[in-house]
């Protein structure tokens, strides 16, 4: 086969990042001495063209995959065949009109889990609105989604994210702003902590599930004082030997320790760490 010249070959409305939506407009040079140009797209071929109009134009790429994909241009010869093939030009496709609608979010306070109203499960980065300004709470979270927020009053807004391959990303409109008011927390040992009314915590509620032999209540979640442990909170845990009660607590409910049978040891205990210190 005579030694046929590789064309070059350009996407014009390629970004920076090698992205592309929807459309794309290719440009191919041919040398003097190549008869035909082939194009290739993920290995299929799109067309033979003469070297007079191998310009394939603006072609439609709406149906492709969301992802990576590859573009080559061979230099042809009627009786040989295919020949040599240009380097492949990488490029990213993103389906926009697929790109999930986040149009509101709702969140559980039991739970503490935000999710999409619709009840979609949707990829995306999480904002706080702080004075105005959207600042990253989360990137690339999937909703539904535990927050683990401190408490405090938030405005959160979340904007979708398509995720072509090898870091390449689009991200959609962003929600309506929600309001979540996280008035409970719970630390890894199961205990949950509410605040109340007066701007005092009180325990309220302790995991079925937890195993733990011992216990050291904060005397502070968030700056706010411990000073209550709700009825019936630790009532039936028979693993229970001890537990630490911080004297900020001032008001223990009925029942709260009932059913505690291995239960010996109640310590009240200068001030402890806030909830969230180290």
């Amino acid at each position: 086969m005579p030694c046929l010249a590789v064309p070059s070959l350009t996407i014009e409305n390629m970004d920076d990042n090698g992205d592309c939506e929807d459309e794309i407009d290719l440009r191919c040079t041919p040398a003097a001495s190549t008869p035909l140009v082939r194009f290739t797209l993920d290995g299929i071929t799109l067309g033979d063209y003469t070297a007079a109009s191998c310009s394939l134009g603006t072609i439609d790429i709406s149906g492709l995959t969301v992802g990576r994909h590859e573009l080559q241009v061979h230099a042809v010869s009627s009786i040989y065949g295919a020949g040599d093939k240009s380097e492949p030009i990488v490029f990213y496709y993103f389906d926009l009109s697929a790109m999930p609608a986040c149009a509101a979010l709702s969140y559980d306070d039991a739970t503490s889990t935000l999710s999409d109203s619709q009840g979609q499960s949707i990829l995306v980065d999480l904002f706080q609105i702080v004075d105005g300004t959207e600042v990253l709470m989360a990137e690339e979270v999937t909703l539904p989604y535990t927050m683990g927020l401190r408490i405090g009053t938030y405005q959160v807004v979340a904007r979708p994210v398509q995720v072509a391959a090898e870091g390449h990303k689009r991200r959609g409109d962003a929600s309506a702003a929600k309001t979540v008011d996280v008035s409970s927390v719970t630390d890894a040992c199961g205990v949950t902590y509410t605040l109340q009314s007066d701007d005092t915590i009180k325990v309220t509620a302790y995991s079925a599930d937890a195993t733990a032999t011992s216990l050291m209540l904060y005397s502070k979640v968030d700056g706010y004082s411990v000073t209550a442990i709700a009825a019936e909170v630790f009532m039936g845990h028979t693993e229970l030997k001890s537990i630490q009660v911080p004297d900020t607590v001032k008001k223990i409910g009925a029942r709260c320790f009932k059913g505690c049978t291995k239960l010996s040891i109640m310590t009240a205990t200068t001030p402890g760490l806030d909830f969230y210190d180290d």
